[in-house]
């Protein structure tokens, strides 16, 4: 078993000789057979061993004597073990989240924060096993997951590795067994109130025992399939170098987005929101389909949680709705520096001679100061004064393919009732510098954080 875990670790790259290792540690036999396999191994390969256990507070005395097992049968092989009291029901209400998914995320927390505190670097090993990874498959499956849920359990995900993923809960159980290895067993295991028991404790079985005696097997053996498959159309969907950020949006360019591949489209939407949200949580293969929609319409909105999407001049725009806060007036009557959401405001009075202006820099005459310029958002029905006819500010906006969402964080600039300049991109014809003027006003405007 020790040289099965050990062949699989140096095919698969997953731990370096001398390496640093925090080992994610309950006291059940998965992480017992983790542990012990890992202690025997680094008399050959020098690895540095911690376990990290967890008392989620869900167990009562059984939490209290898993976690003193934990640390005694550590100490036993010579590893410091380090454990958390954490309190997982309230940090699931706090997070309006399931107490499954709030274990996951406190434990990998605490692994990374002990990995950093005592190491620096390394990698975390955890005790995921092949019935692990075919009870993921087949949740995934019956949730109506795609490619990359029925992918399974990669065995390497960032500093996460997980060296027992090709092996058996059996074979783990016989090994611990056979060399009278101690370990603790969580009762609720055997308990299906969770959809993730029933396929463990029954669905499993049942398949195992009428249809296929070797259905883990086969399943993890199609889900590598996927795995692969999976891998080429995200490495394919990067090569195409469509998704780019601006400013604090990102846009996805959608100019040949029909010649594509249908799983193609869908991998970029996906990557798409994977930008902006920072993961794929949150979207459904429903909302995937909506958002392919509008891009083939060419027009259309659509909405996940806070982050908006639309179509527009040729591109999907994805924007964080909290981003797009409201932006107060206020008036200019002197010089200085004046900030408005994004922009940077910088009003000087020069003298009038030979003035050359830069990009994004206008003159208006001196006494515009007096009475003061307001500075505000744009506004329905919005119009400026330009040679020779008046136009909407909207149409402006659009005729200059401002995208939707930055309309109305951009500065409009104002004098009594005439609106004297769009943000940088439009003047009025009015209000123009006389040749006898000795002094003006010099305004320019600066985006900041621009990508």
């Amino acid at each position: 078993m020790i040289d099965k875990i050990k062949k699989y670790i140096k095919e698969n790259n997953l731990i370096k000789d001398e390496e640093n290792i925090v080992i994610g540690f309950s006291g059940g036999p998965d992480s017992v057979m983790l542990l012990y396999a890992l202690n025997e191994l680094k008399k050959e390969f020098g690895y540095n061993l911690i376990t990290v256990h967890i008392n989620h507070q869900l167990r009562a005395e059984d939490a209290v004597k898993d976690e003193q097992f934990s640390k005694d049968f550590s100490n036993s092989l010579g590893v410091k073990c380090i454990s958390f009291h954490m309190d997982v029901n309230g940090y699931a209400k706090e997070h309006k989240i399931s107490v499954e998914d709030a274990g996951r995320r406190i434990r990998y927390e605490k692994f990374n924060e002990v990995l950093m505190s005592e190491f620096q670097s390394g990698v975390i090993a955890v005790g995921h096993h092949k019935n692990d990874d075919a009870e993921t498959i087949l949740l995934n499956l019956i949730r109506g997951a795609g490619g990359a849920g029925l992918s399974g359990i990669s065995d390497k995900n960032n500093n996460i590795v997980r060296p027992l993923i090709n092996i058996t809960k059996t074979e783990i159980i016989n090994f611990l067994n056979e060399n009278n290895i101690p370990f603790v067993e969580d009762k609720t295991n055997f308990e299906n109130d969770y959809l993730r028991n029933k396929i463990r404790n029954v669905l499993i079985p049942y398949v195992e025992s009428e249809i296929n005696e070797n259905f883990i097997d086969s399943l993890v053996r199609s889900s590598k399939i996927l795995e692969s498959n999976e891998e080429f159309l995200e490495d394919y969907a990067d090569g195409l170098n469509l998704i780019g950020p601006e400013r604090d949006y990102y846009k996805l360019n959608c100019k040949d987005f029909k010649k594509h591949h249908v799983a193609i489209q869908r991998k970029l939407i996906l990557k798409a929101y994977e930008a902006i949200n920072g993961d794929r949580k949150d979207i459904s293969f429903n909302n995937v389909e909506s958002i392919r929609k509008i891009i083939l319409k060419g027009s259309g909105e659509f909405y996940i949680n806070n982050f908006m999407f639309y179509m527009a001049y040729g591109h999907l725009y994805l924007t964080n709705l909290d981003d797009n806060i409201n932006i107060l007036d206020f008036i200019i009557k002197e010089k200085g520096k004046y900030n408005f959401g994004n922009f940077l405001i910088e009003v000087s009075v020069v003298e009038n001679n030979n003035i050359k202006l830069k990009k994004n820099e206008f003159i208006f005459p001196a006494e515009l100061l007096e009475e003061g310029i307001v500075v505000r958002a744009r506004r329905d029905g919005d119009k400026i004064r330009l040679k020779n006819f008046t136009k909407k500010v909207k149409d402006i906006l659009i005729d200059l393919k401002v995208p939707k969402h930055l309309r109305g964080k951009m500065p409009i600039l104002q004098y009594k009732d005439d609106i004297i300049l769009i943000a940088g991109l439009k003047r009025t014809h009015n209000y123009k510098v006389c040749s006898n003027d000795d002094y003006v006003i010099k305004i320019r405007l600066e985006e900041k954080n621009v990508k």
